[in-house]
């Protein structure tokens, strides 16, 4: 049975179409086209349904796999981009702890040139230092309104002040000892 369709002169194979293949449509149609109405409904499509679905999930199960690979494709990116990052950040950080260090080293040396110029003082530079320090009329003694407003927030000096003998391990140049109290 069939609609003849491949024996029915009437259907031409289009210009650009390949005749070949137009026949074996044809005769593919007509076979399904069991009652010969010229259209395959219900059931005699079901062959045709099935290869479809068919095609369908071949083609999903494909986009599934290429979608697969470009994950994988864009994961590879992504930690590649993400180790140059992380690559960067940690030489940022070391550059700024770098250069905190120099910073520092550079603030403890200055502090330490200080130091080492108020252990080297001699007697008289001590002494030219602390009225500079307190005093307002060049060196011709210090006042007591100068002298309180300087020890106002510092602890008083025992009555009997002994200054120390400057070497490089005492941090400070005036050192009192119990029995001087």
């Amino acid at each position: 049975m069939g609609s003849g369709v491949s024996k029915n002169k009437k259907l031409e194979c289009p210009e650009d179409g390949d005749p070949k293949r137009f026949a074996e449509l044809m005769k593919q149609y007509d076979a399904m086209d069991k009652d010969g109405d010229m259209a395959i409904v219900g059931k005699e499509c079901q062959a045709l349904a099935d290869n479809n679905v068919v095609g369908r999930i071949s083609a999903t199960k494909r986009s599934i796999d290429q979608v697969k690979q470009e994950l994988g494709h864009i994961l590879l990116l992504i930690n590649a981009e993400k180790a140059k990052a992380e690559i960067d950040l940690e030489n940022r950080f070391c550059e700024k702890i770098e250069k905190v260090k120099k910073d520092t080293n550079e603030k403890i040396g200055d502090f330490q040139h200080h130091l080492d110029i108020l252990l080297d003082m001699t007697p008289d530079e001590r002494i030219k230092l602390l009225h500079h320090t307190i005093s307002n009329n060049d060196g011709n003694g210090i006042t007591f309104w100068e002298y309180y407003d300087f020890m106002l927030d510092r602890p008083l000096y025992p009555p009997k002040v002994k200054l120390a003998t400057c070497s490089p391990v005492s941090p400070s140049p005036i050192t009192t000892s119990e029995s001087d109290y």
